[in-house]
């Protein structure tokens, strides 16, 4: 029984890929709802490889990224540190 909750408790990533070999898409989920504590769950690209857009959501629940980065102290993630020091860099070009 503990296997079985382990193995359904993985996170779960889904990719689509355009005809040229490129990403599309990338949709992070835990426990069939969209969740990942360490970057964004959802990714988009356009066909030339450049970023489109991304979300952050923590079970199901979409956030901004500070929003989201604020939720991981919450919820005493191991990943807060980490993605609160990327966050400062990009923010105040550290």
């Amino acid at each position: 029984m503990i296997k079985m909750y382990e193995e359904f408790s993985k996170p779960e990533v889904k990719e689509e890929f355009y005809k040229n070999g490129q990403k599309n898409y990338e949709s992070w989920f835990l426990n069939n709802k969209r969740h990942r504590e360490d970057g964004p769950a959802y990714l988009s690209w356009y066909e030339n490889g450049q970023k489109r857009y991304e979300d952050w959501f923590l079970n199901n629940k979409r956030y901004t990224r500070e929003e989201w980065i604020n939720e991981l102290k919450k919820i005493g993630s191991d990943h807060y540190e980490e993605q609160k020091f990327l966050y400062d860099v990009e923010k105040y070009n550290i």
